[in-house]
């Protein structure tokens, strides 16, 4: 979006018009608007996930549009691990919040808003790198849960 916005003036400049333009083999930035309007999967997240990596490369570039788009996505993605956390009940626990993809090679740009969003629901909870694929690390979690609800259970 932050592309088409550049193009049809709504939007600050950015290098992203023209990498994503490359992305998708096309010449004018027009064309943006048919692709991400269209309703053939084309802008389904597995066909989007690869914009990332460009969005990371061309805010490591300097660009202040990329560089907003990683910190709004790092805000993004706390909202949605501070749901999980409080429909879980976790506010008040120290645990440990794992983050998995290319994204995240922006490192600070989007680690210390995703972070900060984090902490205000979770105050003891820390952003770690995984040491297992996500569904490992969901199995472990589950676990230690499992365990922590035994003994009400047995007791009840």
């Amino acid at each position: 979006m932050a592309a088409a916005a550049d193009f049809d003036g709504r939007g600050e400049p950015t290098a992203l018009t023209g990498e994503i333009c490359r992305w998708f083999h096309i010449t004018n930035p027009a064309e943006l608007l048919a692709i991400i309007y269209s309703s053939d999967g084309s802008m389904a997240p597995p066909a989007i996930a690869p914009l990332a990596e460009i969005v990371v490369r061309v805010a490591e570039q300097g660009d202040a549009v990329a560089q907003a788009i990683l910190r709004q996505a790092g805000q993004e993605l706390g909202r949605a691990a501070g749901a999980v956390i409080r429909r879980l009940g976790m506010e008040r626990d120290a645990l440990p919040v794992a983050y998995t993809g290319g994204v995240f090679r922006a490192g600070p740009l989007i680690l210390t808003p995703l972070r900060a969003k984090i902490q205000s629901i979770a105050p003891r909870a820390r952003i770690v790198r995984p040491l297992h694929p996500p569904a490992v690390g969901a199995a472990i979690m589950a676990e230690r849960r499992l365990h922590r609800m035994a003994p009400r259970v047995a007791a009840s």
